[in-house]
């Protein structure tokens, strides 16, 4: 009766970080539309979440919350984008920024 070599336990594969997104990927998610009734794409509204930390703020510069919803259906993703723009940045940058709004 032929015997099986003795197997040893499987390593768990080293954890790789997540693969950059392609040119063309990008691309298609800046043109995504966060206000529909407007049509202003993510890339428009992207930088001034660098400069404005209020949902009400972004609106008035950019033009979001003035379409035929007043805001309704772009104001929770103005909200999200804002949510995880500042938590990319530093504590000490939030701290700052929040003082300067």
């Amino acid at each position: 009766m032929p015997t099986k070599p003795p197997t040893s336990p499987q390593q768990p594969e080293p954890a790789q970080p997540p693969a950059k997104p392609d040119e063309a990927t990008m691309i298609k998610q800046l043109q995504r539309v966060v206000c529909i009734c407007k049509g202003i794409p993510l890339a428009k509204v992207l930088p001034s979440l660098k400069h404005h930390h209020k949902v009400e703020k972004i609106h008035e510069v950019v033009g979001t919350g003035s379409g035929g919803c007043k805001g309704r259906r772009c104001t929770p993703r103005i909200h999200t984008l804002l949510e995880k723009s500042t938590a990319c940045r530093s504590p000490q940058a939030t701290s700052s920024a929040k003082d300067e709004s």
